[in-house]
């Protein structure tokens, strides 16, 4: 069953590209392709997520990856879902 969709890869890809990773190297090991990561209509196993994932995390510092999911926090589409949300939800 294919639980995780690679959407989750956007914000991924420009951190590894700036520290000059190829991301061949990311889907080391796996039977995963670039190109399957790259298409964000496609969807991965928990386990060739974790996989993949695996082989990301050294190329991040803590702070890095916290930095990364507050990159994606800042996107425009949340940001407008955060606006909604404060106008039909308040203390």
């Amino acid at each position: 069953m294919k639980e995780v969709s690679t959407k989750v890869f956007t914000v991924l890809f420009p951190a590894l590209t700036a520290k000059g990773v190829a991301l061949e190297r990311i889907v080391e090991g796996t039977s995963i392709s670039v190109n399957r990561l790259r298409d964000r209509k496609e969807r991965l196993d928990w386990s060739e997520y974790v996989a993949v994932m695996r082989n990301v995390r050294p190329h991040f510092t803590n702070e890095e990856y916290v930095e990364l999911g507050r990159s994606w926090l800042r996107s425009p589409g949340l940001r407008f879902a955060f606006v909604v949300a404060r106008l039909l939800f308040s203390a």
